[in-house]
Parts: structure tokens; C-alpha cells; sequence
């Protein structure tokens, strides 16, 4: 298909900027109950966003036909709806830009060449590593794997032209424990572009550990602890400060750093950073959804304010710089988010945080995280987790709130350890925190 004859046409009928995002993906998911292949899913997925400029005013079509005949249609539909859109003076585009490559293809090869029967195989053993040596009757709810290999490409009438292939793959298990008439449920799930390192992740186990921990569960007091927030807590509360380094709520003053840049705002422990060129993560892209190229930006460095996370036109509403963080869909106009979003590793082993702590909590899961204000910072979340005392964990603990604001949480972090992990694309390593507010019984 000639794409630009179609950024041409779009020129003739008066377009200030015409833009294409095309996302095309081939996709696989399988799922296993208790040893049986209930779903085997193959599929194809594609669509296009037309983004239309005119009198800066700014339009999206989008469709999952990708044709001459669609194309057009979706710019003429563009040039219609832009007259009754808000002028935007401060709407900026890469120009003059001609770049294609494959992310890893080594890793999208041992993806594509990995058997069917070995990837349901790796379901089977996942299963089976999630039950022996049980001291409880489990049974797996599900089990599942799902792969795509993806290629994104944006095109523009000012010359832009890049395209991207890449791909990942992830699989999820959640299982329920019995015991004396009581259920307890653990779930885990890996994400990754490398099939070895999934294959090498025994998630059953981590399954079973997780809801293991939980049975014989009991409430806790009121009080104020000494806790340490397990990766998975930690990057909680990391989404929930995340808000605040998205350029366009520091420009709106919904940020809790607005108007507080190069001032020490949480602990000197803290470092945070975005960084879009990592070497097999989930977030790592040659470009953004503007196709500016991605960097590694360092937004907080000791515990000092540095920098927000910002896209062309945001940036130059601002009067910074573009960190390359445009984020979209072909359904959705351009953005902000994150790439790789994580605190930098700490130097302290994780055996040693409970030798540290003596006696307190681990903080394992978080619960309604919707309900936090992240312009504010104040948080009440359910928890559960795990007590220690004398440096060992002694039992678990449910049906608890842990209350406080972000900026103290922060502040508060005693230690930083050593075991930085990735969900997908945000990524923490355990803090020790003091002062953490518990309401329990």
C-alpha cells in the first residue's frame, strides 16, 4: 500500500498534518483447568489511526480496515469534525525522520519457533509445581499463557516514518488452597520478551507460597508499625506516585510536585526512573507513540525532584523537553505514560530487611487502590500480609487498612533492598518503611 499517496491526498484536501499509527499484531493465548485445554486462541489483529490537522485543531479517525478506500474516508470524516474541535496553538509532531528495526529478534525467533505442545507442556508443569509437596488440597482455577508478535509504524506528511517489530509473552496461574472448610487463593503471573526466562519462572510455586502464607491468617491492632513492602506493594504505591511526574498534571497543578523541582521531596534513598531503551523489558521501544526516540530519564535522584514525563505537545506548553513518552493506541490521540517506570535498586539484601525490622510486617497485597487521591497523596488501602517478630515471619495477617500519604511513606523508607522486579512495566525493589499507620481490630 502506498501510504504516502494517502499522506498526500490528505495535503490536497487542505490537512495542516495528516498522521498514521498502525498497529498490527498476531496473537496466541491458551488456557488449562485442572489438566484440560479448555482454549486454544489464535489470532490477527490490526488498525489504523488517522490523525488530522487542520487550523490546529486536531481529529481522530480510526479503523481496523486498512485500505485506500478506508484511509481516505477516514480523512475526509477527520476534516469534518476538526472546525467544531478547541484550537490547540501548542500541537508539535517529529518531522523528517526515517527509521525501521526489530526489537530482539532473537528473542521474537525462539517465541515463533517454540512448539505449540511445549508451550501447553509449560502449563502442565506449571500446574504440577503448583501442587506437589502440598500440605492442602488445591485446586487450579486457571492457568494461561498468551503471546503476540506486534509491529507498530506512524507515518506523517512532514516525512516521519518509522516501524517496529517486536513481541512478549506472559503467563498467569491462580489457584485456591482448602483447609478445615477454609479457602485461601494465590495467584502470580510473569510477563517478558524472553520464552526461556518464562519457561525458567516457576509461578506455580510462587502460587502456592502466596496463598499458603495466608492460611491460619489473623486480624492485627490498631497501631503504628515498622513494615517492609514487598516488590509487588512497592510498585502500588509507585502507580499512585507516578501521577504526579506526568507532564501535563504538573502543568495543571494536579501534581504533588508542582512548582517543586530540584527540592528534596521524599527520602534520599529514592531514586526514580523512566527508561525506554532497557534491554528486555515490557516498556522498551525504539520510539514513542509520536515517534520521537526513547531515553532514559532520571525524574527523581536522591529523593530530589528532577524532571516530569512529557510529549511533544506538552513539553512545549511547558517550555521543557520531550522525555519521549507519548503514549497511544491507534484508537487514541497522543498522551503521556510511562516506559519502564522504577525505583533503582538499593544495596541491602532482603534477608537482611528482617534482620533489620526484628519485629514488624511484610505488606504483600494492596486493595482499592482506585480509592487513593493521588493528588493528594493520601491513601487508605485494605492490606494483607505477613507478622514477624524476633526477624521471622510467624503468621499471616487479613482484614486490615493501612492509611497514610504518599510524600510520608516515602519519606519514610528506612532501607532499599536489593531485588528490584519488574510487572510489566513498572518496577520496585522492597522498602523498609517506618511510622506505617495500621487500622486493624
Amino acid at each position: 500500500m502506498d501510504f504516502q499517496k494517502l499522506l498526500n491526498y490528505g495535503e490536497k484536501q487542505g490537512c495542516q498534518l495528516v498522521e498514521f499509527y498502525i498497529s498490527k499484531s498476531k496473537n496466541l493465548s491458551l488456557k488449562l483447568r485442572e489438566g484440560i485445554l479448555e482454549n486454544i486462541t489464535e489470532s490477527m489483529g490490526q488498525g489504523i489511526g488517522i490523525r488530522v490537522i487542520k487550523d490546529n485543531r486536531q481529529s481522530l479517525v480510526y479503523a481496523t480496515e486498512i485500505s485506500d478506500e478506508s484511509i481516505k474516508k477516514a480523512i475526509d470524516d477527520g476534516l469534518t469534525i476538526a472546525p467544531y474541535l478547541d484550537e490547540e496553538k501548542e500541537l508539535s509532531f517529529e518531522t523528517n525522520v526515517v527509521f525501521e528495526d526489530v526489537l530482539e529478534a532473537d528473542k521474537i525467533k525462539a517465541i515463533e519457533d517454540t512448539e505449540l505442545a511445549e508451550k501447553i507442556n509449560y502449563l502442565h508443569e506449571m500446574e504440577k509445581t503448583g501442587k506437589e509437596n502440598s500440605k492442602y488440597p488445591v485446586t487450579i482455577e486457571s492457568a494461561s499463557y498468551e503471546e503476540a508478535i506486534y509491529e507498530s509504524c506512524i507515518l506523517n506528511s512532514q516525512g516521519l516514518s518509522k516501524k517496529e517489530t517486536g513481541a512478549y509473552c506472559g503467563s498467569y496461574v491462580a489457584m485456591a488452597l482448602a483447609n478445615e472448610g477454609v479457602q485461601e487463593t494465590g495467584d502470580s503471573y510473569c510477563y517478558t520478551t524472553d520464552i526461556k526466562e518464562l519457561f525458567n519462572r516457576n509461578i506455580g510455586k510462587e502460587a502456592y507460597s502466596k496463598g499458603a502464607s495466608m492460611i491460619g491468617a489473623t486480624g492485627l491492632k490498631t497501631g503504628t508499625y515498622t513494615a517492609i513492602f514487598n516488590t509487588e506493594a512497592t510498585i502500588d504505591f509507585l502507580s499512585l506516585l507516578g501521577v504526579s511526574f506526568n507532564g501535563e498534571n504538573i502543568y495543571k497543578g494536579k501534581s504533588l510536585f508542582k512548582d517543586k523541582w530540584n527540592q528534596a521531596l521524599i527520602s534520599p534513598l529514592i531514586s526514580i526512573v523512566d527508561d525506554g531503551t532497557l534491554k528486555g523489558k515490557m516498556g522498551t521501544s525504539y520510539f514513542d507513540g509520536e515517534g520521537v526516540e526513547t531515553r532514559r530519564t532520571l525524574l527523581m535522584d536522591k529523593g530530589v525532584f528532577k524532571e516530569g514525563l512529557y510529549n511533544l505537545t506538552m513539553a512545549k506548553l511547558s517550555g521543557r523537553s520531550t522525555t519521549g513518552n507519548c503514549a497511544r493506541s491507534y484508537q487514541s490521540l497522543p498522551s503521556i505514560g510511562v516506559s519502564n517506570f522504577y525505583i533503582e535498586n538499593g544495596e541491602t539484601p532482603k534477608g537482611d530487611l528482617l534482620k533489620e525490622m526484628h519485629n514488624g510486617l511484610i505488606i504483600k497485597d494492596l486493595m482499592g487502590l482506585h480509592m487513593a487521591d493521588p493528588i493528594t497523596g493520601d491513601f487508605s488501602l485494605g492490606a494483607t500480609g505477613l507478622i514477624v517478630k524476633n526477624g521471622q515471619v510467624e503468621k499471616g495477617f487479613r482484614g486490615v487498612t493501612v492509611s497514610g500519604n504518599l510524600m510520608d511513606l516515602f519519606s519514610n523508607v528506612l532501607k532499599v533492598g536489593d531485588d528490584l522486579t519488574f510487572k510489566i512495566t513498572k518496577g520496585a525493589p522492597s522498602l523498609l518503611v517506618k511510622d506505617v499507620i495500621i487500622s486493624g481490630s
